[in-house]
């Protein structure tokens, strides 16, 4: 409908139809009195616009209240638009109380002419004057207010739901402060208004307030507090609640992020008495509107405030058991903290982990232009509490990695702000569960696992290694053992897998270990792998163990491969020996030169590359350390002929260099034994021919 026909169908403009709903009915309205009413009214209205200071103020209602009290056979307030507009004027919190309470004689001597039936008609004249004043009125005033609102408006019954939130607005500011002179008053008038509107109804209104009004979060959790019972699951719930979970969580949401500490402290305290996770509501919302209130309450953390992350954690794992080893003492108190530690693994895992995993998850995925460095600083904070911290990390630890790759790629300078809490997080982690999911990780893509944690688990490693600092227990214990672990590992699937050296993951491997080796010290590759005094086992079995994974099916070593000092420098070399042997043999047996082998000999070509690049520098860091001896199981012999001709079929520089050079490296060193002898002159001869 066009303006012009809304309009016309108003009477002929929207002005016209105001004054229509304004003018009192005709039957009155013919009346010779009521007409002498109306000009006695129109005089003392016009006498408003003289007004100066506060005493006029007093005057003007004076004089208004006694044209009013003489005309009170009639149940109609000539020019009433104009009177509720002064009227409210005169309610200005600037005003004195003088002036506030002869207005609110004025109110009520108006609301019991107009009766229940004039105020239905006529509610948001008179209210919006009253409803805002409220806040603002002086202890003075408020009793004459609320007086208002108790005789007059709650008589009206149902004809309050229009007018609920506005109503609740007003008279929540007198639940600001909970030892208020008008607090059980208020708290009253709220409780009568629950009944007239329906529970339900009301709660809704409840939460829009909370939503829209930041002054309103604090009066109403207050009572929230005292009103919302711990719901079991077999009240209805929509009836207790508003109807409208989504609401209430919104709502929720809302004062979880709001500025006032309390409000954050009074709504965790809400979770707890009547929202537990656990709970009939959190279970019965949707799962968007949970991970909207799970993100809401993380983000108290960001805070810094002892006594919010004290009450974030309560909701996350329960309650504590303040039964729990009263009055014992010793091993029984022990063992009592160790039971509630256990309760509250399980509880997390049973009812919050999910949820948590999933909230920071999606606000790590999220596509924003700048990143946010929220949810690696939650995580971070998250991590003080070890039963939330052990959990989490061990179930997001990888994704999280995986997302700080993807976010500071090869520009980690760019976005200092992620650097600096993804390194942060990535120190304050326990290194044994973070190494225990990168670890798997890199040997399920080695397998060829098709299902993988992250896409590409190798190159998040080396990001990983490169990027974030390593401190000394990564340097003496972590980096040796998953080096030497992968090395063992490749240097047993390479020969059950003729293809194996061709595989891109397997080219990824050898640069992963190229980067662990550069920041493992030469001292760590010496110490013995394992516990002192343990029997000694190959690396990747130890890996296995030590990070409690589960080997991968017949890749086990047998045992008599372990070598007699089991260190990282002796098994890193054997591994690397067998692997580069294993690479080179299928080439060097068959000589064939087929061209259906050129891409197959090149890619095992960069391979072998590659590994005798590694074994260099093994020899180089390991010789700089004075009588250090290497006794490994090997065929030298074999392994250097080996070599030899497939560098002389290979017709490369590179490798030829790279080749002569190892072998006259580990003929001079002489810490590895048994010993790799080229000083023959059949050999000499060899390698001057390549």
């Amino acid at each position: 409908m066009s303006t012009s026909n809304r309009d016309t169908a108003l009477g002929g403009s929207s002005t016209a139809w105001i004054s229509q709903r304004m003018a009192p009915p005709a039957t009155i309205a013919a009346d010779s009195k009521f007409r002498k009413y109306t000009q006695q009214v129109e005089r003392c209205l016009a006498t408003f616009e003289s007004v100066q200071e506060w005493p006029d103020f007093i005057a003007f209602l004076g004089k208004l209240l006694k044209t009013l009290q003489g005309y009170m056979q009639f149940k109609e307030i000539p020019r009433k638009l104009i009177v509720s507009k002064r009227l409210a004027q005169c309610l200005n919190p600037a005003l004195p109380t003088g002036v506030h309470q002869r207005a609110l004689d004025v109110y009520a001597h108006i609301l019991a002419v107009l009766g229940t039936e004039g105020l239905k008609r006529d509610l948001h004249l008179w209210s919006s004057g009253l409803f805002p004043f409220f806040e603002y009125a002086a202890t003075a005033v408020k009793p004459a207010l609320l007086m208002l609102y108790d005789t007059h408006y709650l008589a009206i019954q149902q004809s309050l739901r229009p007018i609920t939130k506005a109503f609740m607005l007003a008279l929540l500011p007198g639940l600001e402060e909970e030892n208020g002179e008008f607090f059980d008053q208020v708290l009253h008038i709220l409780d009568r208004l629950s009944g007239i509107v329906t529970p339900s109804f009301f709660l809704q209104n409840l939460w829009l307030c909370m939503i829209t009004t930041k002054t309103a979060r604090a009066p109403a959790l207050h009572y929230l507090s005292r009103r919302l019972p711990k719901l079991s699951g077999d009240e209805d719930i929509a009836a207790i609640i508003g109807g409208d979970v989504g609401l209430l969580i919104r709502a929720l949401s809302s004062t979880l992020e709001d500025d006032n500490l309390l409000v954050r402290r009074s709504t965790l305290d809400l979770l707890l008495a009547s929202l537990p996770l656990d709970g009939p509501v959190i279970q019965k919302a949707s799962v968007e509107d949970r991970v909207i209130l799970m993100s809401a309450a993380t983000g108290v953390v960001l805070r810094r405030d002892s006594a919010l992350n004290r009450r974030l954690y309560a909701w996350l794992i329960g309650p504590e058991d303040t039964g729990a080893g009263t009055g014992a003492g010793g091993a029984a108190a022990a063992a009592g903290q160790v039971g509630g530690q256990e309760k509250h693994i399980e509880y997390l895992k049973k009812w919050s982990l999910d949820l948590l995993c999933t909230t920071l998850k999606k606000e790590l995925d999220a596509p924003t232009p700048v990143p946010d460095a929220r949810p690696l600083k939650i995580f971070l904070s998250l991590l003080d509490k070890w039963e939330i911290g052990s959990q989490l990390t061990d179930a997001l630890i990888l994704h999280t990695l995986e997302s700080i790759r993807k976010t500071l790629g090869e520009r980690p300078a760019e976005f200092e702000d992620i650097h600096l809490a993804a390194s942060s997080l990535y120190e304050a982690a326990e290194p044994r569960l973070v190494w225990k999911h990168l670890f798997s990780a890199v040997q399920d893509e080695l397998c060829g696992k098709k299902c993988l944690s992250v896409p590409e688990p190798i190159k998040l490693v080396r990001f990983v290694v490169k990027t974030f600092r390593n401190d000394e227990e990564m340097q003496k214990l972590h980096l040796p053992l998953c080096l030497t672990g992968l090395l063992e590992l490749i240097s047993v699937m390479a020969p059950e897998d003729k293809s194996f050296s061709q595989k891109a993951a397997t080219k990824e491997a050898l640069l992963l270990i190229r980067d662990m080796l550069s920041f493992v010290p030469p001292s760590s590759l010496s110490q013995p792998l394992g516990e002192p005094g343990s029997t000694p086992k190959r690396p990747y079995i130890l890996a296995t163990e030590f990070y409690s994974i589960n080997p991968i099916k017949n890749l086990s070593p047998k045992s008599d491969s372990v070598p007699q000092n089991p260190v990282p420098m002796s098994t890193a070399a054997q591994d690397l020996f067998a692997f580069t042997l294993s690479c080179v043999s299928p080439f060097v047996s068959t000589g064939d030169n087929q061209t259906s082998q050129e891409l197959d000999r090149k890619k095992t070509l960069a391979v072998v590359l590659m590994s005798t690049k590694l074994l260099q520098e093994l020899v180089a860091k390991v010789s700089g350390k004075q009588n250090v001896k290497v006794v490994i199981m090997w065929d030298a012999d074999a392994w250097r002929d080996a070599l030899l001709s497939f560098v002389e079929q290979a017709h490369s520089f590179e490798i030829a260099d790279n080749v002569v050079s190892l072998l006259i490296d580990l003929n001079k060193s002489g810490f590895i034994e048994p010993k790799v002898n080229i000083n023959t002159r059949p050999l000499v001869g060899r390698i001057m021919n390549i």
